[in-house]
């Protein structure tokens, strides 16, 4: 049976949480006044300003326009716990409210299954003026609604119901990634064991889709963990010597 996906894909999300939204979600499900209290200090510091005006990207504004109000720095841990539980409302809404049976959510990555191409967009419409309306978010024009034959763009990888790759971007970004780092070692400007970290990151996720042919590529006949490694410090020996 042929089935349809439904990519949603939320403009500048980090960027745009709404403090008035979430501190509204956090009331309802905390009773502890100074816990309350506390957790408004978080979210409104003004040592964080990271919000966006409507339409403009991080790039267009300077770090000392940005606004108080919405925003969450991406690098904090408190920031990935509130920015889970604001979209939880849209879970919610979307198993609850609309009944959607094939619905998987990672932070801001949002896919819907359907084998009704009209119900997808119909769910689209409905969700997008929930999120306009209730959370003060938009959709941009990445979202998108495709056979899942074409395979599903997932947390930085691309699905089949037959196996599974990294998404070229993500191939693109690490190459280059591994290549600026062996140049910052040889360079002396990173320790043995950050190389190793992070040469262990990225096989960490390579090992959770069929990246044989892409292993190959990058760290050429080199097999095991140790060999990968192995396969660094022997180009960063190399790259020393010319």
């Amino acid at each position: 049976e042929k089935y349809y996906f439904l990519k949603l894909d939320i403009s500048k999300y980090f960027y745009r949480i709404d403090h008035d939204v979430l501190m509204g979600i956090l009331k309802r499900k905390i009773r502890d006044d100074d816990m309350i209290f506390l957790l408004d200090k978080i979210v409104n510091s003004s040592e964080t300003n990271f919000g966006l005006p409507p339409g403009k990207s991080p790039g267009e504004v300077k770090r000392s326009d940005r606004v108080s109000e919405k925003g969450m720095p991406v690098g904090n841990l408190s920031s990935q716990m509130f920015a889970n539980l604001y979209l939880n409302e849209l879970d919610q809404y979307c198993k609850r409210t609309l009944g959607i049976h094939f619905y998987v959510r990672y932070m801001d990555d949002v896919i819907i299954l359907h084998q009704d191409k009209d119900q997808l967009h119909e769910w689209k419409r409905i969700i997008d003026t929930f999120l306009k309306e209730k959370l003060q978010l938009d959709l941009n024009e990445k979202t998108c609604i495709r056979p899942i034959t074409l395979g599903v763009e997932f947390c930085g990888y691309k699905i089949w119901n037959t196996h599974i790759k990294l998404r070229k971007s993500t191939a693109l970004k690490m190459k280059r990634n591994l290549k600026k780092l062996q140049k910052e070692y040889a360079a002396g400007e990173v320790t043995v064991e950050e190389a190793k970290q992070t040469i262990s990151s990225y096989l960490g996720i390579l090992k959770h889709c069929d990246s044989y042919s892409l292993k190959r590529t990058i760290f050429g006949e080199y097999g095991s963990s140790e060999e990968y490694e192995g396969w660094f410090f022997l180009q960063r020996a190399t790259t020393e010597t010319q």
